[in-house]
């Protein structure tokens, strides 16, 4: 149908006829067609299979898809609680086979970052099986001996070691301890909120902590509450002290080791090392942006230590430098 629009104007007003009722009967002969999905062919053998194994959970393996979400949603939750950016799980999409939700694909790194992160890796485990030896050669530990990993998370890299003796694994994480006493056969021992381990004095042989004291500084709900370099720095000291104490008191020798303070390169974020030295309140925007842009993730939850606070913590030890490119690393502390 045309509609005739003069110059200059507008078309004329055309009726429109009202619509027909579907069944309606048909100016040509017959009704108009009723709006009805196509015919569904029957269903063949395997078409029903294949419902039943939709229908029915146990057929349908989903453990995977189930593991990753419940692995993203501790992530996200640590996120939270450390009050780091949770974005990359905020858009979330639908998969609707499954019945469940999956984070959006995860974007890679690029080559630089993937680089850093395998020459990271590789330059640490050199210095740790350099560690390993010392800590043999020093400690000299015998079968028998009770020997206390302490803060050695699951174990792993006290189990590195090889040492046969009687191994106690102490860590605030209780199921990563009990994760250690199944993979390791270690005993397992949850630190307490007050620090203070259920043992009498001298009650090991060895204490062995690495890379653990420069984390006991403020409860992890306040890292980001407080941002005054003065407060953290007086309550980490403090509570640096009383940890020491502590190995001091379980153990008849021991062997703790720490990064050192004014290495170049910062060990828990692989930042230069002026990071250290920054404002608290600077040096958790730092961390944070590293967390989303850095090859490194980490908690602005450490306070590291020079080899004289490290003497003044043990004043019974001797302090080992660990040297790299002739600057030193890291401190031990040895007894």
């Amino acid at each position: 149908m045309s509609v005739d629009i003069p110059l200059g104007g507008r078309p004329e007003a055309v009726p429109i006829a009202p619509r027909r009722p579907q069944g309606a009967a048909c100016p040509r002969g017959g009704t108009f067609p009723r709006r009805h999905p196509p015919p569904v062919p029957p269903a063949d053998a395997t078409d029903r299979a294949r419902a039943d194994d939709l229908r029915d959970g146990d057929r349908l393996d989903i453990s995977p898809i189930r593991a990753r979400c419940a692995c993203i949603r501790t992530r996200r939750s640590l996120l939270i609680k450390h009050g780091m950016p949770t974005k990359p799980f905020s858009s979330w999409r639908r998969n609707d086979d499954a019945g469940v939700s999956l984070p959006p694909p995860t974007k890679e790194g690029s080559a630089w970052q993937a680089l850093l992160q395998a020459a990271g890796r590789s330059y640490s485990t050199h210095f740790r099986s350099r560690r390993a030896q010392l800590f043999r050669d020093r400690m000299a530990v015998q079968a028998g001996d009770r020997v206390l990993d302490l803060g050695g998370w699951d174990g792993t890299h006290f189990a590195s070691l090889r040492i046969d003796a009687d191994i106690y694994l102490a860590d605030i994480d209780k199921d990563a301890v009990e994760s250690g006493a199944q993979k390791f056969g270690f005993t397992p021992v949850h630190i307490p909120p007050d620090g203070r381990l259920p043992f009498p004095d001298g009650f090991f042989d060895v204490v062995f902590c690495s890379s653990v004291i420069e984390h006991v500084t403020v409860p992890e709900n306040e890292l980001r509450s407080v941002t005054r370099t003065r407060e953290f720095t007086e309550r980490a000291r403090a509570s640096q002290r009383q940890f020491a104490q502590e190995i001091r008191r379980l153990g008849r020798h021991y062997f703790v080791q720490t990064p050192y303070r004014y290495f170049p390169i910062e060990a828990h974020t692989w930042m230069p090392g002026v990071i250290v030295v920054l404002p608290r309140a600077a040096q958790i925007r730092l961390i944070d942006w590293g967390n989303r842009w850095w090859a490194k993730s980490s908690i602005p939850d450490f306070h590291l230590l020079n080899a004289r606070e490290l003497r003044d913590l043990f004043p019974d030890a001797e302090v080992v430098r660990e040297r790299s490119f002739g600057l030193t690393k890291s401190v031990i502390a040895v007894k």
